[in-house]
């Protein structure tokens, strides 16, 4: 179930993204809106390099005191990296925000929304981390189907709104994939709650109560 279900995840997000693309692609001076839109995702994609070692130190820690039936520790684990990754990333995010126009200048780019789609690209890397850091706690304590249900959820939620009108350029699909994680973060958190309220105690650890 675990390897059909994270395989099952991957593909719905990378379709859905494809879709996406192809959408922006498709509108009046859309290679250009694409080229745009990719040069801050790989400044996204940098930004992102600390909250995936994160999630590397802290899922085995997650995973055995779940396993053990710690689930208190186990909790404090989650929530302390959760809090280390979104405010490391989100200064992070800030002093990158502040340099959009430079940043961006690298690639070529020069336009006045240039640094827009990179401001809006950042702010959405903070609800990417924490995201990331649930989706490992999900992961790590079995739970595979409530997490291809999140990632679908995230899914339905960007092309809905690329399909709306936010494929239309590079600014609008930057907001429509910060939108879609942040929402699709809020049922993550909710779900990984009540999975460690849930979970089984070890005789030990109610010994130690």
């Amino acid at each position: 179930h675990l390897a059909g279900s994270s395989w099952l995840s991957m593909l719905i997000v990378n379709l859905a993204s494809w879709a996406c693309t192809v959408i922006l692609v498709r509108q009046a001076a859309g290679v250009t809106e694409m080229a745009l839109f990719t040069a801050a995702d790989k400044w996204k994609t940098a930004l992102m390099f600390l909250p995936g070692v994160l999630a590397q130190v802290t899922t085995p820690l997650i995973a055995h005191t779940h396993a053990s039936g710690n689930r208190a520790l186990c909790g404090r684990i989650l929530l302390a990296s959760s809090a280390v990754c979104g405010g490391v990333t989100g200064l992070l995010a800030l002093a990158m925000a502040l340099s959009a126009r430079v940043l961006m200048s690298a690639y070529g780019w020069t336009r006045g929304d240039a640094g827009q789609v990179l401001v809006i690209a950042c702010l959405g890397c903070v609800p990417l981390a924490l995201y990331s850091q649930g989706s490992a706690a999900c992961w790590t304590m079995g739970h595979p189907r409530n997490m291809l249900a999140v990632d679908t959820l995230r899914s339905l939620i960007l092309v809905s709104l690329v399909v709306a009108g936010f494929g239309h350029s590079a600014v609008r699909l930057a907001a429509a994939n910060a939108l879609s994680v942040a929402v699709a973060g809020v049922l993550l958190l909710v779900l990984v709650r009540r999975m460690l309220r849930t979970s089984p105690v070890s005789t030990s650890v109610l010994a130690h109560r």
